[in-house]
């Protein structure tokens, strides 16, 4: 086998790179690119396309999300770890070299923003200095602007020391592309001709052996997350101030920014607590599996066969994740019924709506537990208890909430048992009745499983609702104080971990459990 070269393309949201990843890649191959016509992002992972060219060199082009992703729920943390595993990845096979880098940049764009120059800068650290002479800058859309003037921002965007002067300085080279396959064409063999080059995030992530966070990238990173988080903080102290004088009518619309700001921060806290924890490459799960590091549990009440309820004084310690095996095991028999007629068809729509009522409730759960979390995160980052205080007169029996939540799926799944033994009961020519009895038997006992392991996260609630409880009696205790008590700092966190899991657990689980049932 030749080895394989490979070029990566990077560059903001809505820059061209998917359009130019069309025309640099054989016309068949081009249909497989998705490719946007607005700003919001159309590549969602890393896509690499490879063929082979005339001269018999293999090429792997390969297309990246942007660090400013329009998508909800993808961050720049998101997209790091994605671009970070495939070069690292790249760098331990035996065939791919990187031989060519190519960031893309709008010409149309007036000015370079605070998010282009984070982008640029991301790049930066990405390859590293000694990588430059592999790197191609090109700007796009060059239809859209007259010529005078793009030349006179290309001139800018050379020469500007916050720009694209140090890259060319060190070896980069800057080219136009002008939206045909021939100009793509020409890029592509310039970089070909390219030694090829390791990466500074690889030669960290491997030789160095860094963490995600200890690399140029991640460091960088962290710094642009850390600034917006103390803007927001900022922004949510001074709303704070003003609304303390403000008309009511006024107060509401600030009440409403001062939420926005908050959730904001809580996303950006989210975003640095996955970049400490690095790159972490998912094996498929099969279908009874719990996430990683969930075998760790309470003891058993060997009397009652149920989690053991928590000794005095050791409540607050840290909760394990809650198993997740009622999930996978809803998912697997759902779908059993599906790939079967033996329950009958309205016997299968029951349970099937059924397990869609769970998906809602297990929805409802995760939101009580992040409306509790942001609460103690803001609580935590302010060192002020007003933020919990208001959560708790507001919602006062929110995690009580969440835990019945479990208790009322368990009941259901039992009602559902005896619908299906009843059904199997009605008189019916069925041409193999043992077949269709041992198969309901099978359906009827892992129910009765799911129902048991729903009675293992309901008692997970146990402890949480311990440490809630004792949280409620020291802010009693507190009176009309804001401050936060070094006291109650430490039983924060410990309900602070178990509910970052439980959302992180099944957020997830709620789409599988949709998308199960869907299929029916």
């Amino acid at each position: 086998m030749p080895d394989e070269r490979v070029i990566v393309i990077m560059g903001p949201t809505g820059t061209g790179k998917s359009s130019f990843v069309c025309n640099a890649v054989p016309p068949e191959l081009s249909s497989s690119v998705q490719v946007g016509h607005s700003l919001q992002s159309e590549t969602s992972e890393v896509q690499p396309i490879g063929w082979v060219n005339n001269d018999g060199v293999k090429i792997k082009l390969v297309d990246t999300p942007g660090f400013d992703d329009s998508r909800d729920g993808v961050t720049d943390t998101d997209v790091l770890k994605m671009i970070a595993h495939f070069l690292e990845k790249e760098y331990r096979g035996t065939v791919s070299r990187i031989t060519g880098l190519i960031y893309v940049h709008r010409i149309t764009d007036t000015r370079m923003g605070g998010r282009s120059q984070s982008n640029l800068r991301m790049f930066h650290k990405l390859c590293g200095d000694d990588s430059l002479k592999n790197v191609a800058i090109i700007t796009t859309m060059w239809d859209k602007v007259r010529p005078e003037e793009g030349q006179r921002r290309e001139q800018e965007l050379r020469s500007g020391h916050n720009l694209f002067k140090p890259l060319l300085e060190k070896g980069a080279v800057m080219e136009r592309y002008d939206g045909t396959r021939q100009s793509a064409s020409n890029i592509i063999n310039y970089l070909l001709g390219k030694e090829s080059t390791t990466v500074q995030i690889v030669r960290e992530l491997v030789e160095e052996q860094k963490s995600l966070e200890e690399t140029a990238a991640g460091a960088e990173l962290r710094g642009i997350i850390n600034a917006l988080l103390e803007k927001h903080k900022m922004e949510i102290c001074e709303m704070q101030e003003k609304m303390k004088c403000e008309m009511e009518e006024i107060r509401k619309d600030m009440m409403a920014e001062k939420k926005k700001a908050e959730m904001e921060v809580a996303r950006l806290r989210r975003q640095l607590d996955d970049l400490k924890r690095g790159i972490i490459v998912k094996e498929e799960p099969s279908v009874m599996d719990s996430p990683p590091g969930y075998d760790a549990v309470q003891p058993m009440d060997a009397r009652h066969g149920r989690r053991a309820s928590p000794e005095p004084g050791n409540a607050g310690l840290p909760c394990p994740p809650p198993q997740r095996k009622s999930v996978t095991q809803c998912v697997t028999l759902l779908k059993q019924v599906r790939s079967s007629s033996k329950i009958g068809p309205e016997a299968s729509a029951r349970l099937t709506r059924r397990i869609l009522t769970i998906a809602d409730g297990l929805e409802s759960s995760v939101e009580l537990a992040q409306r509790r979390r942001s609460a103690l995160q803001l609580t935590l980052d302010f060192g002020s208890i007003q933020y919990l205080r208001q959560s708790m007169q507001e919602y006062p029996d929110l995690l009580v909430q969440a835990q019945n939540v479990w208790a009322e799926a368990q009941e259901s799944i039992k009602i559902g048992v005896s619908d299906i033994v009843h059904n199997m009961r009605k008189p019916k020519i069925v041409f193999n009745a043992k077949k269709r009895h041992d198969f309901v038997s099978g359906v009827v006992d892992t129910m009765r499983t799911i129902a048991n392991d729903m009675a293992v996260v309901e008692d997970w609630w146990t402890p949480v609702i311990h440490d809630n409880r004792e949280l409620e009696d020291a802010i009693d205790r507190m009176g009309a104080s804001i401050e936060l008590d070094n006291a109650i700092k430490p039983v924060l966190r410990r309900i602070l971990l178990p509910l970052t899991m439980y959302c992180k657990t099944y957020t997830s689980s709620v789409i599988e459990l949709r998308n199960a049932a869907n299929g029916i």
